[in-house]
This record gives C-alpha cells, structure tokens and sequence, in this order.
C-alpha cells in the first residue's frame, strides 16, 4: 500500500473544502473510467494473433503509447518496442532492424486519423511488401481505432487486418486499463489482473471513505490548486527514484497538461528523475523561484554491493562504498533530497511504494488518474477534451498538402 505525506509548512490558507463541488463523488464515480479496472479481457483474439513473435512493434503517439510504455516500462525485460517518433533517421533505423517473419504490429489511434500513425502504417507495410511478405503484414497486424470510417480504419479493412475497437468514451491519456495499453503490455508478461487489483483499491478507498477530504488523489488536487491560486506556485515536478517509473512521469506529464491546461489555468508538469537529475536540476528546486510543488516517489532498492580485494591502501579510500549496497547509495541520495527539499521548505508530497508491482502500479496510476479529473471538476473545465492541440493537427495537415 502506498504512503503519502504532505508538507506545506503551516501556510495560510482559505479552506480547501470550499473548492469542491457539491456532488464531486457522484460525477466522479459515474464515469465509464471508473468502470474499466472492474472489466474483464476482450482481446484474447488479439493476443493469440501476436503471442508468439518474438518482437513487437507498436506504433502510436501520445496516449496510444504513454500508457503502455508505463506498464511494460516496469518489467525487467520485454519484447515490445514503442515507436512513437517520426524522426525520419529514428524511423529509418528502425526499418532497417526490421525482421519480418518475427515480428508482429500494432497500430493505435483512437480516431483513425492521426498523421503519425497513418504514415508509420504505410511505410511498415511497404517495408513487408518490398519483401515480398505483403501476406505476412496482414496476418501479423493489429488496428486499435474506433469503430466508424477513418484512414487506418479503411486501410485496415483493405488489407484485411485484424482490427480491434477502441473505446469511444475514453480518451488515450487515459487508456492505461483500456485494449490499447493492456494488449502490449500482457505480450509482454504483465500481470493485467494484479494491475487492474491495484486500480480498484483506489477506487474503493475513495468510494468509501468518510470523507472527500480524507482521499488522497482529493487532497493532491486541492493542495496543488490552492498553492497555484494562493501562492503562484505554477509547476509540479514529478520525481521518482525508480528508472523503471520513467515513462510514468511522462504518462502523467501528458495527463495533468492536456488535461488541466485550458482557459488560462492549469499547472506545468515537470518531468525529472532521481538520482540523475539532482546533478541537473536540484540547484534550481533548493535556490530558485518557490513556484514548483514536488512529488517524489521512493520505494526499496537494496541489493548488489561491490567486492573488492581488501589490499594495500585501496580500502582506506573506498570503505565507505565498497561495504555497502548500491541501494543502499540510491536511498540515501533520495532521503537527502526530501529532507533538503524540506530544509530550503519546498512545497512537498512524497509517495512510498513498499516494491513496485503491477498491483502498486494500477494504484498508483489510478490515483493520478482520479487527482486529474477531480482538479478539472475543481477548477469548472472539461478535462477530457484537448481542444486547442487540434489547431495545430489541422495546420500540420495543411503544410503536409502544401508541401
């Protein structure tokens, strides 16, 4: 079970309570996303279609990809890459790695129409076609997309490959319990049941609390909303000390921006990683400007110590590590940036995960999914849309039609 503590250092501030909707639980727990983590696998089909290829490619961006890197990013190794780049070099590269009789695809895109994904579809399939492996493409392809006419969708059917329905209620920021996250994500070994039993322990704590105020993903949202509104504290620095929760400080990045960020209000997350970024960043958080609310995430890391022959001199400089762990090492470095985050008095969450599973994963994830939303409702905006990035998908297209 996760830990949480807040520290906001006696600040003076208006009650928290006066930002809540009257009927936040109701709205909240009537969403079809709070459904998802209860329901059961609907893509059996296309997990036997792909099972046995030794490598996976996904192709999507944002969150048709964000919430499956989160969940394979976790497992120590996997045979699922996400490509999420149209960099011409990157995407070349890739192509030419390329093995086709091993290799299964996934194309996501909730709309069907994402520029991205369209044009990764078109040159995989080439990349089979110049083999001569156009059947093979067909056969080893999966479409998520929504059920009505688009471009992947029709090219879909033309080459009659497998597709997949994608949801129509949920977005892809926040798909991590939908087809589109867990499909690669149990290709490659993730325990879906044990992640969906994380969610709904969340779910059940808010549900069936006494108190609003009592829920954690309530008080993240109240705190951070009342720290921008009070006291101009505008950035939120999500930093874990854990590599394998890199792509979850994306995912959640995507989350709070295009979810929050909208009329004028909103707060800039931050993404940074312990312990690399305290030799890039830390100067700033300790010294700078006091307009950035910290997350740090920390959970057990102790094992491997260094051996070394204890000869001549060598030890007298090298006692201090060559006894030790290097989790150990790893959680003193986080200790010291909590307590000197708490010296210089930075507005402070810091998160405790006993081990980082699937379970306390799905917790975790739904947390931040419950804080998201809650902060929309808070703040009287709409957090499932994205409206002003469609301004710019459209006049990506006109330049592409120009060009």
């Amino acid at each position: 079970m996760m830990h949480q503590t807040i520290d906001l250092y006696n600040i003076s501030a208006r009650s928290l309570s006066s930002l809540l909707p009257n009927d936040l639980k109701k709205r909240v727990l009537s969403l079809p996303h709070i459904n998802l983590p209860y329901q059961t696998d609907r893509y059996d089909q296309a997990f036997n279609y792909l099972k046995n290829f030794d490598y996976i490619y996904v192709f999507g961006t944002g969150g048709s990809s964000l919430g499956g890197q989160t969940l394979t990013g976790v497992l120590p190794h996997s045979k699922v890459t996400f490509c999420d780049s149209i960099d011409p070099f990157t995407f070349q590269s890739l192509l030419e790695k390329l093995v086709i009789e091993k290799t299964g695809c996934i194309f996501i895109s909730k709309s069907g129409e994402t520029a991205e994904t369209v044009m990764q579809f078109l040159l995989i399939m080439q990349a089979f076609e110049k083999q001569g492996k156009i059947k093979n493409f067909q056969s080893q392809s999966v479409v998520i997309t929504e059920d009505k006419t688009s471009t992947l969708h029709t090219l879909a059917r033309h080459h009659q490959l497998l597709i997949m329905p994608h949801s129509t209620d949920i977005g892809g920021r926040f798909s991590a319990f939908l087809n589109v996250s867990l499909l690669p994500a149990r290709l490659a070994g993730f325990n879906i049941n044990d992640f969906r039993k994380g969610a709904q322990k969340t779910i059940e704590t808010f549900k069936n609390g006494d108190s609003l105020l009592d829920a954690w993903p309530v008080q993240g949202a109240l705190t951070q909303l009342m720290l921008q509104q009070d006291y101009q504290v505008n950035q939120s620095v999500m930093m874990p000390y854990c590599d394998r929760l890199y792509y979850f400080t994306l995912w959640f990045r995507q989350l709070w921006a295009e979810s929050l960020g909208k009329s004028g209000k909103g707060t800039t997350p931050v993404h940074a990683m312990g312990a690399v970024d305290q030799h890039s960043q830390l100067q700033l958080y300790l010294d700078g400007p006091r307009d950035k609310f910290f997350t740090i995430i920390q959970n057990n890391h102790t094992f491997i110590t260094p051996c070394y022959y204890q000869k001549d001199k060598i030890v007298q400089t090298t006692g201090l590590y060559h006894t030790k762990q290097i989790g150990d090492l790893f959680q003193a470095e986080c200790q010291a940036t909590i307590d000197t985050l708490r010296h210089h008095q930075r507005f402070l969450r810091v998160l405790t995960l006993p081990e980082l599973t699937e379970q306390t994963l799905g917790e975790l994830m739904m947390h931040y999914i419950l804080e998201t939303i809650i902060a929309g409702f808070c703040l009287q905006i709409d957090p499932f849309n994205q409206p002003a990035v469609e301004d710019g998908k459209k006049r990506a297209k006109a330049y592409l039609m120009d060009a």
